[in-house]
């Protein structure tokens, strides 16, 4: 920056010199550098003046939507909370913004908003529901299963009863086989007597 100025200044100097150099003093020359010394302060403290101006009519156009806003953050604000969440008043307040603010810039998110609890809540429901209808169909597979169980405890039983019953009868079978044997032995031997005798 300094070279620059000092080269201007030189430019400058010598510019006025060569007009000055027919002057019977050449004396003037040296003032003319103090020329250079006020282009420098500029005019700028006008400037922000007149944009400062301007700024007390903000506050009134942002009332109405500040109060619209706080409506809108409320509600966000009881939806995102995880401990203390409260759709209820959420659905108030974004219902109020709607009423009360009808040309507000959140009434579309407001909208998307309650929407999307109504889709909430249906889904709520239809959870619940669907858990209703799980717990019934698991007790109930619970008691099939403990059906099931206890009938294999029945046919368990009956085949044992089963397997006992046709060993005593088997055992039966063989003792009445015997008999009859024995039966046939003793008749035979009636007849042979029989036979002796006569």
């Amino acid at each position: 920056m300094k070279r620059q100025s000092w080269i201007l200044l030189s430019c400058v100097v010598a510019l006025l010199a060569a007009c000055a150099a027919p002057l019977p003093h050449p004396v003037a020359a040296p003032p003319l550098p103090q020329q250079t010394t006020p282009p420098p302060p500029m005019t700028p403290p006008a400037a922000p003046v007149q944009e400062a101006r301007p700024g007390p009519a903000q506050p009134t156009t942002q009332e109405e939507p500040r109060r619209d806003e706080q409506l809108f953050i409320l509600a966000l604000r009881q939806l995102a909370d995880p401990v203390n969440a409260d759709p209820g008043l959420a659905r108030q307040a974004l219902e109020a913004l709607l009423t009360e603010h009808p040309q507000s810039k959140w009434q579309e998110g407001a909208r998307t908003t309650l929407r999307l609890l109504d889709e909430l809540d249906n889904y709520r429901q239809r959870l619940l529901l669907e858990h209703e209808q799980f717990t019934q169909i698991t007790a109930e597979k619970n008691n099939s299963a403990k059906e099931i169980e206890q009938l294999k405890k029945e046919l368990r039983l009956l085949n044992e009863k089963y397997q006992t019953d046709l060993t005593a009868s088997q055992q039966e079978n063989e003792q009445l086989k015997k008999d009859l044997q024995m039966l046939k032995n003793l008749e035979i031997q009636r007849e042979k007597r029989e036979k002796m005798l006569r």
